[in-house]
């Protein structure tokens, strides 16, 4: 529980008649990580052969790559938001499958390929190719579009026997001109935008003259016969049977794409499914009628994996264990109870533990989870946060995200407790509001110097928590020296020196004799120090010191987030206030701001910034017309409201990703410095892997 999962390497030695079995039973099993024989260090792979893949290997790795290219086609992307794929992800639907032989599993894939891939291939093929021509029209379509004012036949762009035309657009067109006098040329413009800023241009000149258009000039490369406006509808035409032509291969790869789906799926989780057994034997060591199989299992699983191994090859096969002897080399298997688990990525995020080394999981789980909560202390944004990782958890397609929405409901749950203790509910809405004060037991904001001693307690503790684990770790090691110099040196220096700054301090009285006991203590765990470290003693003096200190952020989190909660309140209350200072004037101002930002929200693609100036649009237009039409009331709720919902909005936000950063920072630098490297290697095991298949039987 407090270390990872006991493990034994595991031999297994079993006749060729039984391997093809076994290797499908280990597989479904996933009890076992299998490594390569001769990459061991086990003497017996001196007398063995290298194994080799199954010649099926390969067939099934080319065509779970051809199937996977055809449903990477006939698979439609949806487009749909970030928040609705985080919230309310699409399940994947899993098919219930008969196990079936690998024969059967490759004929039936070429049988499927056959029927549909080079359809499918071609159809994506012609798809691209028009995609790419529609792509170069529009270009093109784009150009001629700019000279259309110039109504002048096209098929003239380029040099003739005495001249050369040339057409494109110049953002200068006054100094176009003055490169031109004096040269034996004509110009022909028109403006193309509204400022009158942009010019299509026509350049014709004798071949025979040097014209610098360079910077001021860009040419249009157009091969192409007829005026614009002819052009123009002809690329339209050209643009429109395109479109036709795509809409009809989308219409064929969707049918398609109905008929051929789930079988596709089974066949590509079969293929993969088999590959893996089939390739997992070059891992092997080989006799001339046996295979050798070396692997790790946690050691609760020693007995199971015996019965299985006897029952699948009908006792052709040996099986036994061993405690490993080198723990560098072996996997780390975490085992924690089914609460830690969602916790076990804040300890991976570090670094796996080493397989002799403390598994700190079950420990930093509540102290992250109530440092966060200490820290954001609001319970109106927890009980936020609590919603937001109950949503996540009803929407949850995948291990990882249900173990996410946990662990943010968990959070959420610890600041709405440790807000009713500190009484913030968005900052002081209550009183400011609604004129009463909720019951408060500690508040940073009326009592900060209690939540700072308070939470150097907390340090304390946890860093004492730390060196607990250091000491019990280098005991399991026998390290005796390490314990002295690098543990009990800081609790003989804690209580030593917290007397003697006390007493000299005047802060507490102490006997002369605990005085003296005091100074022989702080001078023994110097020397400790001294031993251990040497000249750069200091420097773990101070460190230690800063590591305690560290630990005011839970109080500084606490103010931040109480303060900026305040100080939105008292803005969105002083909002309403602006009403007499908006005069008719200044509100018609503020609606043609608005309608311009609706314009050029409505103009850009759906996005943020389309988003975002719509909704600016939206506040200015009724902000500017409450003001019109004398409605103190709108314009309060319009104003006061914004202010208020954008204000906590970003203080919620900003605030909780400092609070799980911070809550973070505390473990792996305060607390894991004490006692913990990490570095381990994560147990593998070899097990199947179906996303859209479930085996029936």
């Amino acid at each position: 529980m407090f270390y990872p999962a006991r493990m034994k390497e595991v031999s297994i030695v079993v006749h060729d008649d039984w391997v093809d079995g076994l290797v499908k039973t280990l597989h479904e099993s996933g009890m076992v990580e299998i490594v390569d024989v001769h990459k061991s260090e086990k003497d017996i792979k001196k007398i063995l052969m290298p194994g080799e893949a199954k010649s099926e290997a390969g067939e099934c790795a080319a065509l779970s790559l051809r199937i996977g290219r055809i449903t990477g086609i006939l698979n439609e992307e949806k487009h749909e938001s970030f928040l609705k794929k985080l919230f309310f992800p699409v399940k994947t639907e899993k098919y219930r499958v008969k196990v079936r032989g690998i024969k059967e599993i490759i004929d039936d894939a070429k049988k499927v390929l056959e029927e549909i891939e080079t359809k499918v291939l071609n159809a994506n093929e012609t798809f691209e190719k028009n995609n790419e021509k529609i792509g170069g029209l529009s270009s093109v379509e784009q150009q001629v579009s700019l000279l259309e004012k110039l109504d002048f036949d096209l098929v003239f762009i380029g040099e003739s026997e005495y001249v050369t035309v040339k057409a494109g657009v110049t953002e200068d067109i006054e100094e176009l001109r003055n490169r031109l006098k004096g040269k034996c040329a004509a110009l022909f413009s028109a403006s193309v935008d509204e400022k009158k800023e942009k010019h299509a241009v026509l350049i014709v000149y004798h071949k025979d003259e040097e014209i610098d258009l360079r910077k001021i000039f860009t040419e249009f490369d157009l091969k192409l016969k007829g005026r614009p406006g002819e052009v123009l509808g002809e690329i339209k035409k050209e643009k429109e049977k395109l479109e036709e032509e795509n809409r009809e291969i989308i219409s064929l790869l969707k049918e398609m794409n109905n008929n051929y789906r789930e079988k596709l799926l089974i066949l590509d989780d079969e293929l993969d499914t088999e590959r893996n057994r089939k390739e997992v034997t070059a891992r092997f060591g080989k006799t001339e009628n046996t295979s050798v199989i070396i692997g790790w299992t946690p050691a609760k699983n020693e007995n199971g994996l015996k019965m299985v191994v006897e029952g699948v090859t009908n006792g052709y096969a040996y099986c036994s264990f061993a405690w490993p002897k080198k723990p560098e080399k072996v996997p780390v298997y975490m085992d924690n109870p089914r609460w830690v688990k969602p916790f076990e990525a804040l300890t991976e995020m570090f670094a796996p533990p080493k397989y002799d080394e403390v598994d700190p999981t079950m420990i930093i789980a509540p102290i992250f989870v109530i440092f966060f909560g200490f820290m954001l202390g609001d319970a109106v944004y927890g009980a936020i946060i609590l919603m937001m990782g109950l949503l996540l958890l009803r929407g949850a397609v995948s291990p990882e995200m249900k173990n996410a929405s946990i662990l943010v409901s968990a959070v959420g749950a610890s600041t709405v407790i440790f807000g009713i203790v500190q009484g913030g509910y968005l900052g002081d809405v209550p009183a400011r509001f609604f004129g009463f004060e909720p019951k408060c037991f500690l508040s940073g904001l009326k009592d900060p110097i209690t939540i700072l001693i308070i939470a150097l307690i907390i340090g304390l503790f946890h860093i004492n928590l730390g060196l607990v684990l250091a000491a019990h770790q280098n005991y399991i090691k026998k390290d005796y020296s390490s314990i002295m110099q690098d543990q009990v040196s800081w609790w003989v220096l804690q209580p030593s020196f917290a007397v003697i700054i006390l007493h000299f301090l005047g802060w507490r009285s102490f006997p002369l004799t605990a005085v003296y006991f005091a100074g022989m203590g702080l001078l023994f765990g110097l020397a400790l120090l001294i031993i251990r470290k040497k000249g750069l003693f200091f420097f773990d003096l101070t460190g230690f010191i800063g590591n305690w200190l560290s630990y005011a952020r839970l109080l500084a989190l606490g103010l931040a987030t109480a303060g900026i909660a305040m100080t939105v309140n008292i803005i969105a209350q002083m909002g309403p206030k602006s009403y007499s200072i908006i005069n008719l004037p200044l509100s018609l101002i503020i609606i043609i701001i608005g309608g311009l930002l609706g314009i050029f929200g409505l103009k850009k693609k759906k996005g943020i910034k389309s988003l975002a100036m719509k909704a600016a649009c939206v506040f200015l237009l009724l902000t500017g017309l409450s003001v019109i039409i004398k409605m103190p009331v709108l314009f309060a709720v319009i104003v006061g409201g914004t202010v208020f919902i954008v204000g906590h909005t970003f203080n919620l936000g900003i605030q909780a990703l400092g609070s799980f950063v911070h809550s973070l920072r505390l473990q792996y630098v305060e607390f894991f410095g004490q006692f913990y490297t990490g570095g381990g290697n994560k147990f593998k095991p070899f097990k199947t892997n179906r996303k859209y298949t479930v085996v029936e039987g």
